[in-house]
């Protein structure tokens, strides 16, 4: 049975008074993997803006204090504005790509959608859900979580199998948390190559101001940068390194 699923990037940028109209790779590769599966799989970037002047560095900076006043006000037009978004899509599972900045934002729209759709299921993957193996305490609002890569666990997820058998979800099963661990690391060059067209909520117009030229032709990083959290979200033996012909391949298909 096909389900509609949404993959969100959170507001970020907007918060800081600028935006980020570029595609983010984390979910459109899962909304790839979803849709190659006969799943109907969406990406809705909550950053986007139908703008082409982004801030400078100086302006984001300045910006901070304004970003900060905005977890002070849970009924900020924003964020009635995306959980409004997500509701709209009618979609029954919500994927939220995370990083350590935008678990508040999550934490607060992720609540707004629970409080009005309880049964859609949301998850949260990315950086964050990998190295905070608990974060399911801090969200209410969040079902499941997926450490590491989420292409095969989220599948399974919404194909119905029980997430305590699912390799990389942590889920709450009534006593505590039950974690099965980090997904494995699939072969980079056997996944689809990223979802580009299906975007939730632009016009045909706003679509041609994704930025979808981004590639990514590795998973994980070698090294061990000490100012990184890629050391801890990756070890060097789960690098993936994408064949050139595979680069070679999408880029023609950027053209």
């Amino acid at each position: 049975m096909s389900e509609k699923i949404l993959l969100v990037n959170p507001p970020f940028y907007r918060l800081l008074g600028s935006h980020y109209n570029a595609n983010s790779l984390g979910i459109a590769g899962i909304a790839a993997y979803l849709n190659q599966h006969g799943h109907d799989a969406w990406l809705y970037n909550a950053d986007f803006l139908n703008e082409v002047d982004y801030s400078n560095l100086r302006e984001l900076f300045d910006g901070f204090k304004d970003y900060t006043e905005f977890f002070k006000n849970e009924n900020d037009p924003i964020w009635e504005e995306v959980a409004e978004k997500i509701i709209q899509s009618n979609a029954n599972w919500i994927g939220y790509t995370s990083y350590t900045a935008n678990i508040t934002a999550i934490d607060i729209i992720s609540r707004k959608v629970k409080s009005r759709k309880p049964a859609v299921k949301q998850i949260i993957g990315g950086v964050h859900a990998t190295l905070d193996h608990n974060v399911l305490d801090k969200l209410p609002g969040i079902d499941f979580s997926i450490q590491r890569e989420g292409e095969q666990a989220m599948l399974e997820l919404v194909e119905g199998k029980s997430p305590k058998d699912i390799v990389g979800v942590v889920s709450r099963d009534g006593m505590g948390l039950c974690n099965n661990g980090d997904a494995a690391v699939m072969s980079i060059d056997e996944l689809p190559f990223p979802e580009r067209e299906k975007f939730y909520g632009l016009t045909d117009e706003e679509k041609l101001m994704v930025d979808v030229s981004y590639i990514c032709s590795i998973r994980g990083c070698p090294y061990r940068c000490n100012y990184c959290a890629s050391p801890f979200h990756w070890k060097r033996d789960k690098t993936q390194y994408r064949s050139p012909e595979s680069v070679i391949k999408e880029m023609k298909l950027l053209k």
